[in-house]
């Protein structure tokens, strides 16, 4: 029976994500909550603040109490970026110094390559949530440059900004004997994002002599870029789950029901309109408080704990494994502890409150391709907040 309910949501939930236009589509730009992150990419079924409206909001009904969030801004940094940070500063200084002639900073970057760069960014604005209801304003920004072929050195360079304000509501319904809660957000949001007017990429293709330049100054950063507004839904659902190993709940979520943008290309200088799809993603996912089984007792000591697992359907050529998120949540004192995997990539991190501060540290790992062993990327990420 529980096969026969999980396969009617993942048919129904796919049908709608797969029910867009079949033409060019964009990426979907999620925002990145670094509890999720520090869990391997795990928690929409568990999510119970303001996350919940960009994760699934459904689980705006998980939320138990008025939640008021101001200006919780995180950063990523590739940890790259602090194992060469002395080589990185050197090559500054020399393009800074290089009076236009960058030859010599090229050569320099000769042992950084291959390297992957990457530094994001973004947070919560401000947001308030209750039980089953929820809005916010929210930032996502992400930008990677990736040095390659130390013969012809160059950078592929990618960038994007959003902005969205959300507004979400969940109902608990009852539908043929299943309790249940569903919910559903809408999305407005501002795109900027690096194209390659060529192609119609997101990554750009720089060679390293001109994005030095770029960097000295003697060049301006002059990309070919889009820019554009857009509304668009995400829908989801939850239900109970009893299991011998805990409670907790199961679900589908689908994000970007019909979501379009609008708006102005620049490409050489010249703009034009367009008009385009971003990227529907499914996602089922499961929340148990549960505990280590007592035939190991040397752990029996943990106690209870929160386990999560999502996985999100493959899109665009994607690997299968790309989608498998697994997590774990400790609360210890004012701590709460987490780890997890996340593409097969074991990452962790620890949240702490402290009256109204908040602050978050997660290590992160993920794959930039198509698949896991593609360009595999680790950050370090900080996240400070307030309320």
């Amino acid at each position: 029976m529980r096969l026969t309910k999980l396969s009617i949501c993942i048919g129904v939930a796919a049908s709608i994500a797969l029910s867009a236009p079949a033409f060019a589509v964009l990426q979907d730009v999620p925002v990145t909550n670094i509890r999720t992150m520090a869990m391997g990419g795990a928690g929409f079924a568990v999510a119970d603040d303001y996350a919940a409206l960009y994760q699934n909001p459904a689980a705006l009904s998980n939320v138990t109490s008025l939640k008021f969030n101001l200006l919780s801004i995180r950063g990523d940094v590739a940890t790259s970026v602090f194992s060469n940070w002395t080589k990185f500063y050197n090559v500054y200084n020399q393009v800074k110094n290089s009076g236009g002639n960058t030859q010599e900073a090229v050569d320099s970057l000769g042992p950084l390559i291959p390297t992957n760069v990457a530094l994001n960014g973004g947070g919560n604005v401000v947001s308030v949530a209750g039980n089953s209801w929820g809005l916010g304003v929210f930032n996502q920004s992400n930008s990677v440059e990736a040095l390659r072929n130390r013969s012809n050195p160059y950078v592929l360079l990618s960038g994007v900004s959003e902005a969205s304000a959300i507004i979400g509501k969940s109902f608990g319904i009852t539908l043929i004997g299943i309790p249940m809660d569903i919910g559903l957000s809408a999305r407005y949001f501002y795109r900027y994002e690096l194209i390659d007017g060529s192609t119609s990429d997101t990554e750009l293709q720089v060679g390293m002599a001109r994005f030095l330049r770029m960097v000295n100054g003697s060049e301006s950063f002059n990309f070919d870029r889009l820019s554009g507004t857009g509304v668009g839904f995400d829908a989801g659902v939850l239900m109970p789950l009893k299991t011998p190993a805990g409670d907790g709940k199961w679900g589908v979520v689908v994000r970007n029901i019909g979501t379009r943008i609008s708006g102005t290309t620049t490409i050489s200088s010249a703009n034009a309109s367009f008009s385009d799809t971003i990227q529907s993603r499914v996602g089922i996912g499961v929340g148990l408080n549960t505990g280590v089984p007592s035939w190991i007792p040397v752990l029996n000591g943990i106690g209870t704990f929160l386990l999560a697992a999502d996985y999100y359907l493959p899109v665009n050529g994607e690997s299968w494994l790309k989608g498998i998120h697994i997590g774990a949540e400790k609360p210890f004192w004012i701590f709460k502890l987490r780890g997890g995997l996340n593409q097969g990539f074991i990452v962790g991190g620890v949240g702490m409150r402290l009256f109204i501060l908040d602050f978050n540290f997660a290590y992160n790992k993920e794959a930039l391709g198509s698949r896991i062993n593609i360009d595999p990327i680790d950050y370090y990420t900080f996240q400070f907040g307030l309320l």
